[in-house]
């Protein structure tokens, strides 16, 4: 369990958080919660942080584009965003996606560098991307002078 500082009343630990401007906070939560596992953490209605029970150091934050806390000139909905995630089995979440009835934008396709990837269509126009780790191609490593043995060879 990572060792906790409090000052001032503030929590802080080691975490990673994505936060986004979204047109509909609960309706983007909602497919955060059904399409990735994620639950809700914070929901104060214009902004809602959500968690996966799994993983609490990840932290994906929505806030409403319109709300005061927003400057002016940004007050408008995000877009060109994408949202990417390491998973264990890409074909499972694509199955899983499509009995979800999700605008599949890239089916399952595997990478010469070491990942299987799947592109769908998220809220306010979010790429999901969910990516499996696989093994890269010798030829592909070789081409860009990449050592194979070296373990972390291949982008995740």
């Amino acid at each position: 369990m990572p060792e906790k500082t409090v000052e001032v009343g503030i929590e802080r630990e080691s975490h990673h958080r994505g936060e986004r401007i979204a047109s509909s906070p609960s309706d983007a939560a909602a497919f955060y919660m059904s399409h990735l596992g994620l639950r809700i953490d914070l929901d104060l209605g214009w902004f809602i942080s959500l968690r996966h029970d799994d993983h609490a150091e990840l932290e994906i934050a929505l806030t409403a584009y319109d709300h005061e806390s927003i400057p002016a000139a940004w007050r408008q909905p995000a877009s060109g965003l994408a949202v990417a995630l390491v998973v264990d089995d890409v074909d499972a979440q694509h199955a899983r996606f499509e009995k979800l009835g999700t605008t599949i934008i890239q089916e399952p396709v595997d990478h010469p560098w070491g990942q299987r990837q799947l592109l769908a269509q998220g809220p306010d126009d979010v790429v999901i991307d969910l990516v499996q780790v696989t093994r890269p191609d010798p030829a592909w490593l070789a081409a860009s002078g990449i050592e194979a043995e070296r373990p972390e060879n291949g982008p995740h």
